[in-house]
C-alpha cells in the first residue's frame, strides 16, 4: 500500500518538477548548483553529484547501514522543502512540493528500523512539513515521535515552539522549549527562542492601555 502510494505521488511529481533518476551528473540542467549545495554530502554521494567517489559511499554505508540504500528519496524530500521555501512562485505550488516532501520522507520513515541515525532528523523535518501545510496536530505526533527516539535532539523543540508561538499558545511554547532545553541544557537555538518569548511578554505587559472614551452622561430618571 505505502509502494502503491508512493508511485503516485512520484508520477505527479515527475511529470510536474522534473526530478531526476537516483543517478545524475552534477551538469544535469535539474539539479541547480544551488540546490545541490544545501543538500548534504551523503546526499551528493548517494545521489551521484560532484564526483562522489566509490570510497566516499562505503564511508556512508558504514555510518547508516542498509538505510543508506533508500537515503535518496530523504535527499529528494529535502529538495522539495528547499524548493517550498526558495524557489515556489505561489502558494499553490508551495503546498505541492511540500507535499510531495512528505512522500518521500514517508519512503524512508517505513523502511528505516528505530535505531536509524537519521530517524529522529527525518520525523522533524516531516512534522515542519506539515507545520507549513497546516497540519499542526499531525505535526506534532511526529515531533514527538522524534524527541522520544533522542530526547537530547533539540530541532524537534524547536519546531514544536515555534508551532504554538505562531498559534498564539505562549504557555505551550515555553514548555517544549523548558522540555529542550532540560534535555539539551546550553542549546542557544532553544535559548534565543525563550529569551524572545520572555521579552514579547515582557512588551505586552509594559504597553500602555487605551484610554477609556468618557462616557456619556445619563439622563435624570423621571419622576413617576
Amino acid at each position: 500500500m505505502v509502494t502503491c502510494t508512493y508511485l503516485r505521488s512520484y508520477v505527479v511529481g515527475l511529470t510536474l518538477v522534473l526530478l531526476g533518476p537516483v543517478r545524475v551528473g552534477a551538469e544535469d540542467p535539474r539539479y541547480k548548483d544551488r540546490e545541490i549545495a544545501l543538500l548534504p554530502k551523503y546526499c551528493q554521494s548517494r545521489m551521484g553529484l560532484n564526483n562522489y567517489s566509490p570510497e566516499d559511499t562505503q564511508r556512508w554505508v558504514g555510518v547508516m547501514g542498509p538505510t543508506y540504500d533508500h537515503i535518496h528519496h530523504y535527499c529528494r524530500g529535502q529538495l522539495m522543502t528547499n524548493r517550498a521555501n526558495l524557489a515556489a512562485r505561489d502558494q499553490q505550488q508551495k503546498l505541492f512540493f511540500l507535499e510531495q516532501s512528505i512522500v518521500e520522507y514517508d519512503y524512508v520513515i517505513n523502511l528505516a528500523p528505530q535505531t536509524f541515525v537519521l530517524l529522529p532528523e527525518i520525523l522533524t523535518k516531516k512534522g515542519e512539513s506539515l507545520i507549513r501545510l497546516g497540519k499542526g496536530p499531525q505535526a506534532a505526533v511526529q515531533l514527538e515521535r522524534a524527541i522520544q527516539l533522542k530526547q537530547d535532539y533539540w530541532p524537534p523543540y524547536a519546531a514544536m515552539g515555534d508551532y504554538y508561538r505562531d498559534v498564539g499558545d505562549r504557555k505551550k511554547a515555553r514548555e517544549w522549549l523548558e522540555k529542550g532545553l532540560a534535555a539539551a541544557p546550553g542549546t542557544r537555538a532553544l535559548t534565543r527562542r525563550l529569551e524572545e518569548l520572555e521579552s514579547a511578554k515582557d512588551q505586552r505587559k509594559s504597553a500602555p492601555r487605551p484610554a477609556k472614551e468618557p462616557e456619556e452622561p445619563k439622563p435624570p430618571a423621571k419622576k413617576g
